[in-house]
C-alpha cells in the first residue's frame, strides 16, 4: 500500500506542481533510520494510535531530539500546551489544550496527513460476544456462533 501512495503522490506532484520525484524503496530497518537521522528530502510514515487519547500522537512533535519526531519541529506554544494538558483535570478544557496544539501543528504543517485508514467489518448475526475494542481492535476470545 505504501508504494502505491507513494506513485500516485509522484504522479501527482509532478501533474500538479511539475516537481519529479525519485522514488527509493529500501526495507524498512534502513528506512527508518533515515528518517530519524533526518537524512531524507521527503520521508513517508504511517502513525497508529495504541490509546484513545489525543496526547498519544501529539506528544510525537513535543521535542525536535526525540527519536519519534522525524520531522525535527518543535515549537515553544506547542510544548506549553501539551504541558497545560497534562495538568488540567477537566477533560473539556484539556481536549481544547489538545484542540489548540493540533491547530498549531496544522499550521506550522511539519507533516502532511496523506490519508486515514478505515476499516469495514461485517459479521453474522449468528456470531455472537465479539469485542470490538475503542480502538478498533477486534476479540474473537469469546466468541461463538449461535445456532
Amino acid at each position: 500500500m505504501h508504494q502505491r501512495v507513494a506513485e500516485a503522490l509522484q504522479e501527482q506532484w509532478q501533474k500538479v506542481f511539475g516537481i519529479t520525484i525519485k522514488l527509493e524503496k529500501q526495507e524498512w530497518k534502513f528506512h527508518y533510520d533515515k528518517l530519524q537521522k533526518g537524512d531524507y528530502q521527503i520521508g513517508g510514515m504511517a502513525w497508529r494510535s495504541w490509546l484513545r487519547d489525543p496526547i498519544y500522537l501529539l506528544q510525537t512533535f513535543r521535542y525536535k531530539d526525540d527519536g519519534i519526531n522525524m520531522s525535527r519541529w518543535q515549537h515553544k506554544s506547542y510544548q506549553t500546551l501539551l504541558q497545560a494538558s497534562e495538568r488540567e483535570l477537566n477533560n473539556n478544557k484539556r481536549l481544547n489544550y489538545f484542540r489548540q496544539a493540533e491547530a498549531l501543528l496544522m499550521h506550522e504543517m511539519p507533516v502532511i496527513p496523506i490519508y486515514f485508514t478505515t476499516i469495514c467489518y461485517s459479521k453474522s448475526e449468528s456470531l455472537k460476544n465479539v469485542y470490538l475494542s475503542d480502538l478498533y481492535e477486534v476479540d474473537f476470545r469469546w466468541a461463538y456462533l449461535e445456532e
